[in-house]
């Protein structure tokens, strides 16, 4: 689906790695890049909201007796950390390289240093790279991933006390943790964050195979803009009344 997307709008995807599982052609955990060229059309931004459980509907090709089975993927979307959003200092990072040998028998003949492990020494951090054959473009990705899941646990614990504020004083308002359903029976997905005529109603062979994607992706960001704006008035609000008083 995001590989489709990612096609429609002229972004580079590429795997960084993949577990497979069974039966042949399931996959148990991917990790994917996606960059764009502008600014306004940059992956994150479109695809910010789909970090969360998707559920899918479907009868598999061995079910003999029609039984509609349910599994779910968890999706989770992070931003590329520049170095200017995470400082590294040389002293809190181990870089570690693997030797691959391509001699025969395994001699160190025409050995490849592919595989680049780096660390990040407080936390206990570390990432692997392996997409290149350079292991200077494998390093160069390795530190760029330890600095986007160091921010990214950064931005968590943040959110965790916002959202843990909000509840003491409004009371827990977050919805299940399953944001979509693909029912492909009915040839029908479900947005459950959305308003209802909004968040159903769309083709699910469209949404995974075609640019029905675009239309929740576009839903989202108009809800987005609209609570901004909500807050924005709020705030102005405030200030009239506080300039009164």
């Amino acid at each position: 689906m995001y590989e489709r997307f990612a096609d429609l709008r002229g972004w580079q995807f590429e795997v960084e790695s993949m577990t497979e599982g069974q039966p042949e052609g399931a996959v148990n955990f991917a990790s994917v890049r996606i960059s764009g060229s502008h600014e306004e059309n940059a992956p994150f931004g479109w695809l910010r909201h789909e970090s969360g459980v998707h559920r899918v509907q479907r009868i598999p090709v061995t079910e003999k007796k029609g039984r509609m089975q349910t599994s779910s993927v968890s999706v989770v979307l992070l931003p590329v950390a520049e170095e200017a959003d995470v400082s590294l200092a040389p002293g809190d990072v181990r870089v570690e390289i693997s030797k691959k040998s391509s001699g025969p028998g395994g001699q160190s003949v025409n050995a490849a240093h592919q595989a680049v492990r780096a660390t990040h020494i407080p936390s206990g951090l570390s990432v692997l790279c392996t997409t290149s054959q350079s292991q200077f473009e494998n390093k160069t990705r390795a530190l760029e991933l330890l600095r986007t899941k160091l921010l990214d646990q950064q931005l968590s614990a943040q959110r965790s006390f916002e959202r843990s504020e909000r509840q003491q004083q409004k009371g827990s308002g977050d919805r299940s943790e399953k944001i979509r359903t693909y029912n492909f029976q009915r040839d029908e997905v479900v947005d459950h964050r959305l308003p209802k005529e909004q968040g159903a109603g769309h083709s699910a062979s469209e949404v995974l195979f075609g640019s029905g994607l675009e239309a929740i992706l576009l839903a989202h960001k108009n809800e987005t803009r609209l609570h901004h704006l909500g807050q924005a008035v709020e705030l102005l609000k405030e200030h009239v009344l506080e300039k009164r008083a």
